[in-house]
């Protein structure tokens, strides 16, 4: 049924995908990709974010199978989508295979830098913290 809405009590539902990959795909996909849902936002938007978040190849063959299974049958737009999804995965790795966040060189055990009158900053710091140690002057 094409036309069908998306709310909770009228979308077909897949607890055996639920339970194997945490939750249920239809959520997302028994729902039209023209109309706004009751809440105006635009459904293909909400599919499109949410495939893009899924990190493991399994979920997304999960997703596949559920979009495939629907009563209405499955739109090639949405394959698409998680296709491409699929295919970013394998390219770059699931979660736990990629690397977090940007790769940085590692720092030197002592960095030194040296002020205007040419004693290093670390040189100086060593020195404030000597003299609060001894409760004497840092300067």
């Amino acid at each position: 049924m094409p036309g069908r809405p998306a709310s909770d009590r009228d979308r077909e539902r897949f607890p055996e995908v639920a339970a194997r990959i945490g939750e249920d795909p239809a959520r997302y996909l028994d729902r039209p990709l023209l109309e706004p849902d009751r809440e105006g936002s635009d459904p293909s938007f909400v599919i499109v974010v949410r495939i893009r978040g899924i990190d493991y190849l399994d979920v997304i063959g999960s997703w596949i199978g559920v979009e495939r299974a629907l009563e209405r049958g499955p739109r090639d737009e949405v394959l698409g989508w998680l296709h491409q999804r699929a295919e970013s995965l394998e390219a770059h790795g699931e979660r736990g295979d990629r690397p977090v966040g940007p790769r940085r060189p590692a720092l030197p055990k002592e960095v030194r830098w040296t002020n205007d009158r040419g004693s290093s900053a670390s040189a100086k710091l060593q020195q404030m913290r000597t003299a609060r140690a001894d409760g004497g002057d840092e300067g």
